[in-house]
């Protein structure tokens, strides 16, 4: 749609004005500044289609731009997915050799916990000392 002039009739517009008692001088400087601003109007229809022209390309971009951040974020989703299979298989293999030393379950009765230092014998006094607990003593000190 191309924009539609409006059409301004110079002379009808002056010869209004001298009949109303304007002088025929003065008339044709308002009406070539009244033509000057016709030709800058355009018409709401115009207006309106090169509104919705514009609006369409800007949604055109703004769904191009939305496919490739979709697509970005699904490549980085499947890569996520690849470095957590890989992190897994790390951990299974760290993991799974260490749980396969311990077969045995803990048995207060017969045996010490799994990693408590066994008792020793100190060979000066003769005597045997138990083994110093793994983790420090949790009771609260009086100061």
């Amino acid at each position: 749609m191309q924009a539609q002039a409006l059409t301004f009739d110079t002379h009808a517009f002056v010869k209004r004005l001298t009949r109303a008692g304007m002088p025929e001088d003065q008339a044709e400087v308002l009406a070539n500044g009244q033509s000057d601003l016709y030709e800058r109007l355009v018409t709401k229809e115009y207006f309106q289609f090169t509104l919705n022209h514009e609006l369409e390309k800007l949604r055109a971009e703004l769904k191009h731009d939305i496919d490739k951040v979709q697509a970005n974020l699904e490549i980085t989703r499947t890569e996520l997915k690849r470095d957590i299979k890989e992190m897994e298989q790390k951990l299974t293999i760290k993991f799974g050799s260490v749980a396969g030393h311990r077969h045995h379950r803990y048995d207060p009765a017969r045996q010490t916990p799994p990693g408590a230092l066994s008792a020793w014998t100190d060979p000066q006094a003769g005597m045997t000392t138990p083994p110093r607990p793994l983790v420090p003593d949790a009771t609260p000190r009086l100061r």
